[in-house]
């Protein structure tokens, strides 16, 4: 392997090494796992799908789903009803809380980048944009699928 790629790779670790422990305590803290706040994030994006469709969007069985939204409706982060137009379809949506869990845990995520930005100085920030484009880029060229059902923003 080539020393640029090796950098590359030490770069690449080096960011999830910074960034990985700090979402998972902000979860940690709040008891919501990754696939958890996934299944909100979808949720979001999605506005208010069936278990069926969010089953399919994360490659789970619908069982699965079933099991997670288990454990957020507990936690009051998401509700489910049945859909109006068809009774054997049940909707998903954020409750109240699951709403600000996740504006909080984005607005957290872009506090630590803010702070993170400001400490580099415009030069570098222009810099990391273009490497980050290009390499979402060519991530999205090698695995279009890779990056469909990601959150949006980190935390």
């Amino acid at each position: 392997m080539s020393e640029p790629v090796s950098d590359a790779h030490r770069a690449y670790f080096g960011l999830m090494t910074v960034m990985d422990p700090l979402r998972f305590r902000f979860w940690d803290d709040r008891d919501v796992t990754m696939t958890q706040l996934r299944v909100m994030f979808l949720i979001r994006e999605r506005c208010e799908p069936s278990t069926g469709e969010l089953a399919e969007l994360m490659h789970i069985r619908p069982a699965t789903l079933t099991g997670l939204a288990d454990r957020l409706e507990s936690k009051d982060l998401i509700k489910r009803w049945p859909d109006p137009a068809d009774r054997r379809v049940v909707r998903v949506g954020l409750s109240p809380a699951g709403a600000e869990l996740l504006d909080e845990a984005s607005a957290a995520g872009r506090a630590f980048l803010d702070a993170v930005f400001a400490r580099m100085g415009s030069e570098a920030v222009e810099a990391f944009i273009c490497a980050a484009n290009t390499f979402i880029a060519a991530a999205e060229a090698e695995h279009p699928a890779a990056l469909q059902a990601a959150p949006p923003e980190p935390a």
